[in-house]
């Protein structure tokens, strides 16, 4: 029906067990930063090979996606992807680790990853649905979130469950970082 769902998901997971398997069949180490890196050198080009002669296509055949990597030079999950994922080593992934660490479920813990999520990401869902205010919205209350302790404490869980109605009702919908929260997953199993 033209809905992407988990388009993302599914090109980072086809990225990220390729990266599995090259690195089982090396031999290397199965690692988070190992797989991401990987996949990053698998996936080399993939933005502007992706998007190559989007200024020659008609306006309304463009993606969401499409249109906003010309007028913003957002690249989305292929991007993401192509520089390894940072989004998820560097923030989500470290603190899913920590928060697991401290004794938090982990479903509690995913909820923590996910806020961070939202307050790094570039999520194209929010842009296209929101534009540049949508997401500012979602990262000053994903940054406020976080000052307050996040899930593990009753204001922090209060402001999460605001969130989630505040977002519904502005129809946005952050599925990047969806995606990438099912990265972070995939990515803590491996160590």
């Amino acid at each position: 029906g033209g809905v992407n769902t988990h388009k993302g998901l599914v090109f980072s997971f086809g990225l990220l067990c390729a990266a599995a398997g090259i690195l089982a069949a090396r031999g290397g180490a199965q690692s988070a930063r190992a797989c991401a890196g990987t996949a990053a050198r698998i996936s080399s080009g993939v933005t502007k090979a992706d998007f190559r002669g989007l200024d020659a296509k008609p306006e309304g055949s463009l993606s969401a996606g499409e249109r906003l990597y010309l007028r913003r030079g957002v690249g989305g999950i292929r991007s993401e992807a192509e520089r390894g994922y940072p989004s998820v080593l560097e923030h989500s992934l470290p603190r899913l680790r920590a928060d697991l660490a401290s004794g938090l479920s982990r479903n509690e813990a995913l909820a923590n990853a996910l806020i961070v999520l939202f307050s790094v990401v570039e999520d194209t869902n929010v842009l296209a649905r929101g534009g540049p205010e949508g997401l500012a919205f979602l990262r000053k209350k994903a940054e406020r979130i976080l000052s307050l302790g996040g899930i593990a404490e009753p204001l922090g869980r209060r402001a999460i469950l605001r969130l989630d109605r505040e977002l519904t009702a502005r129809n946005l919908s952050p599925g990047g970082c969806a995606d990438l929260l099912a990265v972070t997953s995939f990515l803590e199993r491996m160590g």
